[in-house]
C-alpha cells in the first residue's frame, strides 16, 4: 500500500533481552518490504544498553536481515546521555563501530552505515 514511501524502523524495534529469536523474525518479516530501512541505534535501551556481545549479534543480525545498504547508524541523543547504563555514549557508538568492523565489513561498507546510507535514504 505504501511502496512509495520509504519507511525507517527506529532504533532496530527497540530490542530486548531475551527476545532475540522473536526480534529477529519480526525483523525479517518487515525486511520483505523493499521500502523499509533499518535505523540501528538506542540497543538495549530499556535494559540499560548492551554489552559488546549483545551489540555485536544485534548489528550483525539488522545487517544480515536488511543488508548494509538498507541500514544506518544513529546517536540517539540525548537519551544516550541518561540511560546507558554501561558508560558514557562515546561508548555504545564505539561498540557498533566495533560490531560493523568486526563483521568483516569493508571500510567502504562502514563508512555507508554511519554515514553515507542516511544522506541517501533521508535525501540530505
Amino acid at each position: 500500500l505504501f511502496i512509495l514511501l520509504q519507511m525507517v524502523l527506529n532504533h532496530a524495534g527497540f530490542p530486548l533481552r531475551g527476545e532475540f529469536e522473536s526480534w529477529k523474525a519480526g525483523l525479517a518479516k518487515l525486511a520483505e518490504q523493499p521500502n523499509v530501512a533499518c535505523k540501528i541505534g538506542g540497543l538495549g535501551a530499556y535494559d540499560g544498553g548492551f554489552d559488546l556481545e549483545e551489540t555485536r549479534q544485534h548489528v550483525a543480525a539488522c545487517i544480515e536481515i536488511f543488508g548494509v545498504e538498507r541500514c544506518m547508524f544513529s546517536s540517539n541523543l540525548p537519551v544516550d546521555i541518561v540511560d546507558f547504563k554501561l558508560g558514557k555514549p562515546e561508548l555504545r557508538w564505539s561498540m557498533y563501530h566495533t560490531a560493523a568492523k568486526d563483521a568483516g565489513h569493508t571500510q567502504a561498507q562502514v563508512t555507508a552505515l554511519f554515514h553515507d546510507n542516511t544522506v541517501r535514504i533521508y535525501k540530505l
